[in-house]
């Protein structure tokens, strides 16, 4: 029996009382409320959850593959959930992959993200006191009011020295972008579609980063390639981005916020510029008054992306 799925608080209570299955369909029971479908898909022993969710219009326009990062559910009211419902609504059908498995095969990964994210909420905070504060009595005192918790101070003091450290790739990285690859393979072979519709993957934050991998490595059919918020919480592996994302043979559109985080940011002018010269279509879009799961701004997302994947699969296409 496989528990990869299953978050870590759910793990040993599965294992005692109930299948794999059993646990995740009771955990999703809500999603057939829209429609959608919870299935599974087996490869190499391991089973992989997914949630379908059908085109609302008459006409399928393509599918749309979803994954989330490390800090969501596959099914997040914050920009997963939303997303595939606004996608499906413009007429495409989305299947959305759970990546818990993916993402517990790096632990290392999942801690140093959520440091970096907390140190850098930290750092946002003394800056702004700073630049702010008029002599250094204040700024002492500005400064230590603004202070986090004991917790999380040692937390930052600890993810900063580890920011300087590559995190450790672990052995069976190559085999999981392996295990995806196929996984995404089986996905848009299942759906059977006809020759004018086209498939598009969407990735947000670091499962945009192993998208990136495994499309570069492994033949995928898809059609364009959307990365939301794309990093890797490391320095020289999130600096490779850009360099990994002009070696995609399919359309890119790269989309970040004014407010998302440091790792985004940083390297997002380094992403422009190393893809303006491509044959094939890439285009960069920077989204204001948000952050990094795009909060209020989901229906936008939705139609920037719908537009820009009618514009890529349109007649004239060939010809740009």
């Amino acid at each position: 029996m496989s528990v990869a799925l299953i978050m870590p608080h759910d793990r040993c209570w599965a294992e005692k009382t109930k299948t794999h299955k059993d646990v995740v369909y009771e955990k999703y029971r809500h999603l057939y409320n829209d429609g959608s479908e919870l299935s599974f898909i087996e490869i190499q022993n391991k089973e992989f959850a997914t949630v379908t969710l059908f085109s609302k219009l008459k006409e399928t326009k393509g599918l749309v593959i979803l994954t989330q990062d490390i800090d969501e559910d596959f099914d997040s009211a914050t920009l997963i959930k939303p997303l595939r419902q606004q996608l499906s609504a413009r007429g495409w059908a989305t299947v959305t992959i759970n990546l818990h498995y993916f993402f517990s095969i790096q632990p290392d990964l999942a801690l140093e993200s959520k440091n970096q994210l907390i140190a850098e909420q930290a750092t946002s905070i003394q800056n702004d006191d700073s630049e702010s504060t008029p002599n250094r009595q204040e700024q002492e005192s500005t400064s230590a009011s603004s202070q986090p918790p004991e917790d999380t101070a040692q937390l930052d003091a600890e993810s900063s020295a580890a920011a300087e450290e590559p995190i450790p790739k672990k052995e069976n990285f190559n085999e999981a972008t392996k295990l995806l690859g196929e996984l995404f393979n089986q996905v848009i072979t299942s759906f059977q579609l006809s020759n004018e519709q086209r498939v598009f993957i969407i990735s947000h934050g670091i499962s945009a980063y192993w998208s990136l991998e495994i499309i570069n490595t492994i033949e995928i059919n898809a059609f364009g390639f959307i990365a939301l918020g794309i990093y890797y919480p490391e320095i020289k592996t999130n600096q490779s981005i850009a360099t990994a994302l002009s070696k995609v043979q399919t359309y890119v559109l790269d989309i970040y916020s004014d407010n998302d985080n440091r790792w985004v940011i940083s390297q997002a002018e380094s992403r422009r510029l190393m893809n303006q010269f491509r044959e094939k279509n890439f285009r960069q879009v920077k989204m204001n008054h948000t952050d990094f799961h795009y909060k209020d701004h989901i229906d936008f997302l939705a139609s920037k992306i719908n537009g820009w994947m009618h514009f890529t699969t349109g007649p004239s296409k060939e010809s740009r």
